[in-house]
């Protein structure tokens, strides 16, 4: 009979080391940081959005109700913005209660996405870059 083992120091391998294991936990916690980061960053823009349409449709009810009662005196926010889980959401009035001003100061998981201003003459402005008040007509929704 011949004798057909081999010699040397080739050994079977049966499975993964350690360092191999490693490389691929490290792979896995990139990609799902990254994939946690973008998906944060579309909750924001979600988020943005919407309260962009809630203080246009309170601005269109805060107009319908001018519209009856000659001034804004006595409107009121509506629940989806005086409730908001994102937005510290304010309404303004001038002396006169003949211009209204609404703004939207980020909070919670929103902080840093900039605060948000809606005015009865249309002008917006949206400070990406700062949570405090800003300005309607200084630097306009995209």
């Amino acid at each position: 009979m011949m004798n057909t083992m081999k010699t040397g120091t080739a050994r079977a391998s049966s499975g993964f080391t350690l360092i191999e294991l490693m490389i691929v936990v490290v792979i896995i916690s990139i990609l799902a940081t990254i994939a946690f980061q973008s998906y944060q960053g579309s909750v924001q823009r979600t988020n943005i959005a919407e309260v962009k349409a809630d203080m246009l449709a309170a601005m269109a009810d805060a107009d319908a109700w001018r519209a009856r009662n000659f001034t804004y005196s006595g409107w009121t926010l509506p629940t989806s913005l005086s409730a908001s889980d994102n937005y510290t959401v304010t309404r303004s009035a001038d002396s006169n209660a003949h211009s209204l001003t609404l703004t939207a100061i980020p909070k919670g998981g929103m902080t840093g996405t900039g605060a948000l201003a809606l005015n009865s003459q249309g002008l917006s402005c949206h400070t990406k870059g700062s949570d405090s008040a800003c300005t309607p007509g200084t630097s306009p929704w995209e």
